[in-house]
């Protein structure tokens, strides 16, 4: 049981995130932001390009990036939701053979 709690001490859907992409642990300290936090301070340096870029169009342009994003955003989140019905596909067959 102690080495079941261990093991539940490690679970960080960051650190499955990363493993998952690359195969190695997150590089670094950990990002405690919310989700939130996270995009509105990431995406800032784009609109803020584009606007120079595009400063007659920008309307257009950040719109043609909004859909860009927002497709991205599904597939990964399809992705994502694939990827956690065969974990817990997995863990059930796991749990069946035990």
């Amino acid at each position: 049981m102690t080495d079941f709690k261990k093991v539940l001490g490690r679970v960080d859907i960051q650190l499955l995130r990363t493993f998952l992409l690359n195969g190695v642990g997150v590089a670094g300290e950990q990002d405690v932001r919310s989700y939130e936090q996270r995009i509105r301070k990431d995406e800032r340096p784009i609109y803020e390009l584009l606007e120079q870029l595009y400063e007659r169009e920008l309307e257009e342009a950040a719109e043609h990036l909004r859909l860009a994003l927002e497709t991205t955003q599904e597939m990964f989140l399809e992705i994502g939701m694939k990827a956690g019905a065969r974990f817990l596909f997995q863990l059930l067959q796991d749990e069946r053979h035990e």
